[in-house]
């Protein structure tokens, strides 16, 4: 083994360990070496990630030096593959952060139709201001690292990570339940600006339904994880994160689940 591998090596499983996790239902984070020790066995040099969920399929293969194409009809699993994947040098400065916080506005739609359901009024405000202040950035991946950080900050609060029951019953007492959207905020934002970078490729990510979406040609190995689908239970992605979807959409378009 040259001493050129052997530099490489701790760059590229340091750069992985930056991807920046939440409790997001069916994450393949735990099993991520064994689909490596699978798809590595094929010689490929672009992936498609149909369905891309937590992006951690697609940041792993981004990190394997992989042109990684993207898609989700989940806007929520759009914003973070655009802010860590295809994002490769843009991150939101400590200044823009605060903006985003402490800047006055007139969005009051959170508070008005989620109060006492998720969380507190006064994190509700919160939201509200982050969320309408996010609508004035300019550059289109510092808005995707905010409305990422903002979806994985409300995530993290939440017990459970999911949004299929309201008040607090599965409050296990983690740390994370604790600590304030404000700070999970702002750690969001620093541990998603720790996870850009670029391998050289010119990287991609889609919103669309699977079914619509032109994009396939060209591309080496494709990759399906479709998400589960349950009628009647909380199985589902669009029932457990309709408030973070939500978030990302700001609600255009989407129906509010009473």
């Amino acid at each position: 083994m040259s001493d050129q591998t052997l530099l490489e090596l701790p760059k590229k499983v340091d750069q992985f360990q930056k991807f920046p996790g939440t409790r997001y239902m069916g994450s393949k984070r735990k099993i991520i070496n064994a689909i490596w020790e699978i798809l590595s066995q094929y010689k490929f040099h672009s992936f498609f990630d149909a369905f891309s969920g937590s992006n951690i399929v697609s940041y792993f293969m981004k990190t394997k030096d992989k042109k990684v194409v993207t898609n989700d009809f989940m806007s929520m699993s759009y914003y973070m593959s655009k802010a860590i994947i295809e994002n490769d040098n843009v991150v939101v400065s400590d200044e823009i952060c605060s903006f985003l916080m402490e800047t006055s506005n007139d969005y009051k739609f959170i508070n008005q139709t989620f109060s006492g359901i998720y969380f507190t009024d006064d994190e509700n405000q919160f939201l509200d201001r982050v969320r309408g202040n996010i609508e004035s950035l300019a550059d289109e991946y510092q808005k995707a690292i905010a409305v990422a950080a903002l979806v994985r900050a409300c995530m993290k609060k939440r017990p459970r990570g999911i949004f299929t029951y309201t008040g607090n019953r599965y409050d296990d007492g983690r740390v994370d339940v604790k600590k304030s959207l404000r700070s999970h905020f702002v750690e969001s934002v620093k541990l998603l600006n720790q996870a850009v970078f670029s391998n050289e490729y010119k990287c991609k990510a889609h919103n669309e339904n699977i079914f619509d979406l032109k994009q396939g040609e060209g591309l080496d190995l494709v990759y399906l994880d479709p998400p589960y689908y349950n009628p009647k239970g909380d199985n589902d992605y669009v029932r457990r994160y309709h408030f973070v979807e939500g978030i990302a959409k700001y609600w255009n378009g989407l129906e509010i689940q009473e």
